[in-house]
């Protein structure tokens, strides 16, 4: 019976690390989950303009022995199956570094706060983030484990495959969470390496942002542009829906002064470098086509994440 498990898990990993090889395996890395950080006080509580938001603090999880064990055990059941992955607490710590002699530079003493996940995105331009969330009960010398991994695009932060379990009464958290984490994520890890070659074959998915300031005498849902009376609105999903592949995109909230579209197919690699691409390296060539499309001001903003880019546009 032991051997035809062994028999069957070294198929069905085999055939895993196959189909992985084939995609070219995606770059992950593990994160602890958001609802994990704020319920181990380890998320900054900040107001932005009224709204209320979380600033995870990685750099402190890295202090907490039982997540520090669960992103190491995920991390190696990742690897185990062929796939690429970035160490999140070393990232975390080059970040640190990177953040104080931005402060060391600055003329005024301070500098903008980045958002913590898109900092860290930045530097390690992952493919897929894993969030875990792992709970350890003590009972005497015995420990009750469980935990919860979710996959999402780390452009779109779009949820790709989910995987949970639990085992009670063991004494070493990390090889017997390394082991049922093992055991519960074969379909998990398919279904990441199958949205993965999707990504490769259709293109990349981003968010575009168009935005306006509050007295432009441009309004993005009544001012016409172009020789058609189109407005605003629609003539700029047109345009990029246009630009992407096979014209995937996806109207989102639409106001006077803000557009999102959604959902932007882009190359997955650049043309001339043979490279993968984010959002803002495709958006670099094409600012100067939107001046030109538009006859009016564009330029591209600074910020957001990995697959996010935002033009401001303003009258000549």
């Amino acid at each position: 019976m032991k051997k035809t498990f062994a028999t069957l898990l070294f198929c069905c990993v085999s055939s895993l690390q196959a189909l992985a090889q084939q995609a070219n395996m995606p770059v992950c890395i593990v994160f602890p989950s958001d609802k994990w950080m704020i319920e181990s006080g380890l998320a900054e509580k900040v107001d932005n303009d009224g709204v209320i938001e979380y600033i995870p603090q990685y750099k402190l999880a890295a202090n907490n022995n039982e997540m520090k064990r669960g992103v190491n055990a995920a991390t190696k059941v990742l690897n185990d199956r062929g796939f690429e992955t970035k160490q999140l607490f070393a990232l975390t710590q080059r970040a640190s570094s990177q953040r104080a002699m931005d402060l060391a530079k600055s003329a005024t003493g301070k500098a903008t706060r980045k958002d913590a996940i898109d900092d860290l995105l930045q530097q390690a331009r992952p493919d897929i983030k894993i969030e875990l969330d792992v709970t350890v009960t003590h009972m005497g010398p015995m420990i009750n484990v469980s935990f919860e991994m979710a996959a999402v695009d780390a452009y779109t932060s779009q949820q790709i495959a989910l995987c949970q379990g639990k085992v009670d009464g063991v004494t070493d958290l990390e090889t017997n969470l390394r082991q049922m984490i093992a055991g519960k994520s074969e379909e998990f890890c398919e279904q990441m390496v199958s949205y993965f070659m999707d990504l490769k074959e259709n293109g990349r998915k981003i968010n575009v942002i168009f935005n306006v300031d509050a007295n432009s005498s441009i309004d993005f849902l009544e001012t016409e542009v172009g020789d058609n009376g189109d407005v605003y609105e629609d003539f700029l999903f047109d345009w990029v829906s246009k630009k992407a592949i096979n014209n995937a995109a996806n109207r989102g909230v639409s106001t006077s002064n803000r557009l999102e579209i959604n959902d932007v197919r882009i190359p997955f690699y650049d043309e001339a470098t043979g490279r993968p691409i984010d959002a803002k390296q495709w958006a670099r060539p094409i600012t100067q086509e939107i001046r030109n499309a538009l006859g009016v001001k564009v330029v591209r903003e600074a910020g957001g994440g990995l697959g996010e880019v935002s033009f401001r546009v303003d009258a000549q």
